[in-house]
């Protein structure tokens, strides 16, 4: 259990380290990725351990590993996805633009890269790492370990709270959205904001800030809501923020396909 837990932080920075240096060279400014404060991203992390607890009998068969490797890493990725969309309303990653997509969480050029990916982990990178493991005294490493485990609970505990708040501040901005469609001074207003998010123009921090431009053409209790949105929310947070600014988080609910369906009765 220690091994695979020893594994499981290596190949967790090393795919921090991989995201954060592409992300970084494409946006020309630091990008910390990851889903934790800390410099791991844990969906690789568990993606490596699997890899290595199922396939590591097929480790000399090159082209069962690629696409066992392709299919572990591609249904992890998919549930994954699903999952965070289904807890925050909101999108990590979006492949609707690529070609061969399933629902926007998974896409054959990436499933190809993971498969690709596993062979070069499994056949030249993990034998290094085991190789390091074992020049390691166990009285060192395992105490080692014990405290990033609990410092990895701890920041998995602030980040549930904070992606949490987001949640519920989320929620409520659904239920003003919906009643802002109400109102046909601001409806146009409002479907161009959700317009610039269905092509991907604007994030979530964007969004929220562009709430303020409608306090004006609305009654005084929705514009009251508004400035407080704006004023005093709870994912005014370095962690959120910080998760706000390095990914396109974008917003699932009713009212963007009320808008769509309004849209499409428009033309």
């Amino acid at each position: 259990m220690i091994d695979y837990f020893y594994y499981f932080l290596i190949y967790s920075f090393m795919g921090w380290v991989m995201e954060t240096v592409l992300c970084s060279v494409r946006e020309k400014r630091f990008v910390h990725r990851g889903f934790l404060n800390g410099p791991i991203c844990p969906i690789y992390g568990v993606g490596m351990v699997l890899i290595i607890f199922f396939l590591s009998p097929f480790i000399n068969n090159i082209i069962v590993l690629f696409f066992l490797g392709m299919i572990f890493s591609s249904i992890l990725e998919y549930i994954v996805g699903y999952v965070l969309e289904k807890l925050f309303y909101t999108r990590w990653w979006d492949y609707t633009k690529e070609k061969f997509n399933l629902n926007g969480y998974i896409c054959l050029k990436t499933s190809l890269a993971w498969g690709i990916l596993c062979i070069i982990m499994m056949r030249v990178v993990q034998p290094v790492v085991v190789d390091v493991q074992g020049m390691i005294d166990p009285k060192v490493l395992n105490p080692m370990l014990g405290i990033v485990f609990v410092a990895l609970v701890v920041d998995l505990g602030f980040t549930l709270t904070s992606l949490t708040n987001f949640r519920l501040e989320i929620e409520s901005i659904h239920k003003l959205q919906d009643k802002l469609l109400e109102e046909s001074k601001v409806a146009e207003h409002l479907k161009s904001i959700y317009e610039s998010f269905e092509e991907n123009k604007i994030n979530l921090k964007e969004y929220l800030a562009s709430l303020k431009d409608l306090a004006p053409f609305s009654d005084a209790k929705y514009a009251k809501h508004i400035k407080r949105l704006n004023k005093d929310r709870k994912i005014n947070k370095p962690q959120i923020n910080r998760l706000l600014k390095n990914y396109r988080l974008k917003i699932k609910d009713n009212s963007t396909q009320i808008i769509k369906d309004k849209n499409l009765k428009d033309n």
